[in-house]
């Protein structure tokens, strides 16, 4: 009687087993969210790099050079895009 029981439940067991430990075992995402972007000026004729290093994830925070809103540069010439304070 305990063979017939041991051999119902063991492949219920092998996967279990296994569920769990891909699971347990799997790699946490890394916050690749937090994208490291240089913060830009807006100036008349393009943007200025201000070499403060921000990100793209909103912190609610600005992130600020000087006193001054930095942005993040698209297509070169302009830069309509808050970046945030890490």
């Amino acid at each position: 009687m305990k063979t017939k029981i041991f051999k119902s439940y063991l492949p219920l067991v092998a996967v279990a087993m296994a569920v769990t430990g891909a699971f347990a075992f799997n790699v946490a995402p890394e916050k690749s969210e937090l994208l490291d972007v240089n913060g830009f000026i807006p100036q008349s004729g393009g943007c200025v790099d201000s070499g403060e290093p921000c990100t793209t994830t909103n912190t609610n925070i600005h992130c600020k050079s000087e006193g001054m809103d930095l942005y993040r540069e698209t297509a070169g010439t302009s830069c309509p895009t808050y970046v945030w304070r890490k």
